[in-house]
């Protein structure tokens, strides 16, 4: 998803209301149904990696979890495993395949988000998942290197 469909996701689906703001401390905060962007972020793709974890916070989290210590960065690791899986699905990445897509940077491209985002994505599915996971028709390797094949 991209950072407009997040937006309108946001408002729609969550009730959140968006705004970009001078943000010093992080690159995005929530607080209630109120979601704050920090303006400098010069990449939509990077923007949408904040806002997805931000709806995620809203989702699955509670509390204000700023300190990042003990309870409050098991909350911070929930949203973001949660926006791994809200901008970076097993069917994206199957459809991706399917369209020849093969490097990391055209696979971030497809997938409109950074590289970093996607690394940390597919490590995320890694630790989850293990070695690789059967969805639907395929498998998808995370191990030894990320993969995707059709089942017979």
């Amino acid at each position: 998803m991209d950072y407009e469909e997040l937006l309108i996701m946001a408002e729609e689906e969550d009730g959140l209301l968006v705004k970009e703001k001078p943000l010093t401390g992080s690159d995005g905060i929530i607080k209630g149904d109120r979601v704050a962007i920090r303006r400098t972020i010069r990449s939509y793709k990077r923007k949408s990696e904040v806002l997805a974890e931000e709806i995620c916070h809203k989702r699955y989290t509670m509390g204000n979890i700023l300190k990042y210590s003990g309870e409050n960065r098991k909350q911070e690791l929930i949203a973001r495993a949660a926006a791994y899986r809200m901008k970076i699905t097993f069917d994206q990445l199957i459809h991706a395949s399917e369209r020849g897509i093969r490097s990391r940077w055209e696979l971030a491209e497809y997938l409109d988000c950074t590289e970093e985002f996607l690394i940390d994505a597919l490590e995320h599915y890694h630790e989850k998942y293990g070695r690789g996971v059967r969805y639907k028709d395929y498998y998808i390797y995370f191990e030894p290197n990320f993969a995707i094949v059709k089942l017979i």
